[in-house]
């Protein structure tokens, strides 16, 4: 009986040892994430949108889907990293396009006509750290922005937004520009910033805004910054951020 006390003894001694060593991987994991947070504001007219992300070579976004509702895309801005799927879907009743002409990245694309209730596919082919638009030949005020990166960790940040004022009809070939009846532009000209359970080891990160720069910096554990959002050698906003 001594013997069996012994055995048992060690092995809930064991299990012992085991779940202080798994909540301790638990503790260290959670003690190397930080929290990232700030705003970015501009001092006049704001790009329609930006993303801010934690850079990781070894991460990435392989699947994206985006909506056509309401002559708006989804979302007016998407991230993916290189070969990923984007999947458009169109749910008006109207037909829709998709194209892009980026000279900058040299994109170029027209899929035709999409027909309501249908999908359609494309892949993110342009260079990394880089953003093309993605617009719709029929309804010209429609546009959507995707960046391709790397990273676990971004935030994309709206900064314009079509709001509908009242439900209608959509022909196939009306007006290219909404009707001020129809449509509403909203405008923000600072958003917040918030990203989670980012791993402390990872400290560089990009700031992308479409037709600027990248801006590229470092950003430790413990770390403020203020840094200027510059656009042709004018400061055109500020973003202040702070790790945690």
């Amino acid at each position: 009986m001594g013997k069996g006390w012994a055995l048992n003894g060690l092995a809930t001694l064991a299990r012992l040892l085991l779940i202080g060593a798994v909540l301790s991987g638990a503790l260290v994991n959670r003690a190397n994430a930080d929290l990232i947070t700030g705003e970015l504001s501009f001092d006049g007219t704001p790009p329609t949108a930006a993303v801010l992300f934690v850079r990781n070579p070894d991460a990435s976004i392989n699947q994206l889907q985006i909506d056509q509702k309401d002559r708006q895309f989804s979302q007016f801005m998407n991230a993916g990293s290189t070969g990923a799927v984007i999947t458009f879907h169109n749910s008006d009743s109207a037909r829709h396009n998709l194209y892009a002409n980026s000279y900058s990245t040299g994109t170029r694309f027209d899929v035709g006509l999409i027909p309501p209730g249908k999908s359609v596919t494309l892949n993110v082919s342009w260079p990394e750290d880089s953003i093309v638009r993605v617009g719709c030949a029929i309804h010209t005020h429609m546009e959507t922005y995707v960046a391709n990166i790397r990273s676990a960790h971004y935030q994309v940040l709206p900064f314009k937004r079509w709001e509908a004022k009242r439900s209608g009809s959509l022909d196939d070939y009306d007006a290219s520009a909404p009707s001020s009846d129809e449509f509403e532009e909203k405008i923000s000209n600072e958003l917040s910033i918030k990203l989670r359970s980012v791993p402390t080891e990872l400290t560089h990160l990009t700031l992308l805004v479409p037709y600027f720069a990248p801006l590229n910096f470092d950003l430790a554990h413990g770390e403020s910054k203020t840094l200027d959002v510059m656009r042709d050698g004018v400061k055109r906003g500020t973003l202040t951020i702070k790790r945690s």
